[in-house]
């Protein structure tokens, strides 16, 4: 990334984080050499439907062992750059690159920035607001549905751009002719195996990665009293 645009990302321009997300977006569009114009508002009411949260009733409390962990890649700002309209002409372009640049470059500022984008899109007092936002996470949400409903009896755990899956090499090559089969979106992941894992309920769980203990929505503390973070090194 060039150092004027890393500077950008790098630099707080207001202590009000939407000024500062503004103030951001329209030095991005003078460095890109987009026109920074604005489309007249309408503000539209939609049902908005957060990720999808899913699991496996069968799996409750028990030791599983050989999952294996998908992760879809900066799934929602993707799906953003493909089906978001927003009130700001060319912001799809600019998204666009900027989420290219982040694959080669990744730097704190510009994450923050890409991460930033989702809520302000939602915002009705933004610039960048979209009217037809609720169908990103409507269009994941159903994406998932369908992978569920086929592979239902390898999947433990969904919970909004992750699938674990049990024994997922039995059903690898299948998988992936689907998948790319119902990806309109042009949608990547990657996958890690996990030794094993156990799911207590939605949003709580423990399981083993790359040789330590993740646990997930819950406290737990050592042998002095002390609450600690969410991994434990196995090593």
């Amino acid at each position: 990334m060039e150092e004027k645009l890393k500077n950008v990302f790098d630099k707080e321009y207001s202590e009000s984080k939407l000024t500062d997300f503004l103030i951001k977006t329209q030095k991005v569009y003078e460095f890109f050499g987009c026109d920074f114009k604005l489309k007249p508002t309408e503000i539209v009411s939609k049902d908005f439907n957060g990720g999808k949260v899913w699991l496996n009733e069968d799996y409750v409390n028990s030791s599983i062992s050989n999952l294996e962990v998908i992760t879809f890649n900066l799934v929602y700002p993707k799906l953003i750059t493909k089906i978001v309209e927003t009130n700001l002409e060319n912001f799809n372009e600019v998204y666009s690159k900027l989420i290219e640049l982040y694959y080669l470059d990744k730097t704190i500022g510009l994450k923050k920035y890409i991460n930033m984008v989702y809520g302000c899109l939602q915002n009705p007092e933004c610039m960048i607001y979209s009217k037809n936002i609720y169908l990103v996470p409507n269009r994941l949400n159903k994406i998932l549905s369908d992978i569920l409903s086929e592979f239902k009896g390898h999947i433990i755990y969904i919970d909004t751009d992750q699938i674990f899956f049990r024994n997922f090499d039995e059903i690898r090559e299948r998988f992936e002719k689907y998948f790319n089969n119902i990806n309109k979106y042009e949608l990547t992941y990657f996958s890690e195996k996990s030794k094993f894992g156990m799911f207590i309920s939605k949003k709580h769980y423990i399981i083993e990665e790359n040789c330590n203990i993740k646990i997930k929505g819950m406290k737990h503390f050592n042998k002095d009293g002390m609450s600690r973070g969410g991994l434990i090194n196995m090593k």
